[in-house]
């Protein structure tokens, strides 16, 4: 029996591992002429026709989609050339994280021609999805899911189906809600343990040891604060501060606590109007030093 084709778009900083999992797990994949395409094609991944993402459409027997912004969803769905402009729309897994009112309203125009958005947003970094740690929280209708439970395992062996179409996304939303603020208490602790004179690599690893202490944010970010690396490999300002957005959106309408989202959206809105949007939220340490420095001269 032949393995499902499956379309890609949006093969960028997430998507690429996402989809390099799946022509490695040896899936057919289709992909647009974006991004980086030439990198997947020598994996093994295909560009059908011109390189739309209606001719992925027309290709795959179902599509999965990893964008930046809810407007780049909208171009590669509802826009000319998009997936819904196809002859048969296949189904079509969103692992972007976007506010449940914008993937619901663009689920209801794939409903309308008689095709299904599935909301699986993808918890984890790019060096998580490649290392098969990152999991994926999926939601929609059941059926679709068996169909292709295949095509979410390949891409994350630590994938779950949660449930009706948007519990994927309230999922997500509380793993990074627990994120940024881990990332911010991290970022504090270090600072704290370098205006106290501490040596930040044993910080760093004494702490990371230590269960009742570490998180995974610590563990990951601490060695990058101690030798001073603030590129934006994992994770950027600006990427988190989409996240806290949408976080703090979907928590003022349950009337949910938000004080540590708050203060971390406080840090990170600061850390990017002061020219690092596209630096790890890391780079947070520098900011808080320098203040206390600037304070004490």
């Amino acid at each position: 029996m032949s393995k499902t084709t499956v379309g890609f778009i949006g093969v960028g900083r997430l998507g690429f591992p996402l989809a390099a999992a799946l022509a490695d797990a040896g899936f057919p994949v289709v992909c647009t002429n974006r991004g980086r395409a030439e990198e997947i094609v020598a994996r093994g991944a295909t560009i059908p026709g011109d390189g739309t993402a209606r001719a992925v459409a027309e290709a795959a027997d179902v599509v999965v989609s990893c964008l930046p912004s809810v407007a780049s969803l909208e171009e590669v769905t509802t826009g000319p050339g998009g997936v819904l402009s196809a002859g048969q729309v296949p189904p079509l897994i969103e692992a972007s994280t976007f506010s449940l009112t914008d993937k619901a309203r663009i689920r209801a125009e794939f409903t309308a021609r008689g095709a299904e958005l599935f909301d699986a947003p993808v918890s984890g970094t790019p060096a998580m999805v490649e290392a098969r740690m990152a999991v994926i929280y999926a939601s929609g209708d059941q059926g679709v899911h068996d169909r292709f439970a295949d095509v979410f395992k390949a891409m994350s062996p630590n994938y779950t189906y949660v449930g009706d179409f948007g519990t994927g996304t309230k999922m997500k939303l509380v793993a990074q809600f627990l994120g940024m603020v881990h990332v911010t208490a991290a970022v504090e602790a270090m600072a704290y343990a370098k205006l106290a004179g501490l040596d930040l690599g044993q910080v760093a690893e004494l702490i990371s040891a230590s269960p009742g202490a570490m998180s995974g944010q610590f563990k990951v970010r601490a060695p990058l604060i101690a030798a001073g690396r603030f590129e934006g490999r994992l994770v950027t300002v600006n990427m988190a501060l989409k996240d806290l957005e949408e976080i703090i959106a979907y928590g003022e309408e349950l009337d949910a606590p938000l004080d540590l989202v708050h203060i971390a959206n406080e840090h990170y809105r600061k850390l990017a109007e002061d020219g690092f949007g596209e630096a790890d939220p890391g780079k947070l340490f520098d900011a808080l030093l320098g203040e206390r420095l600037v304070r004490a001269q």
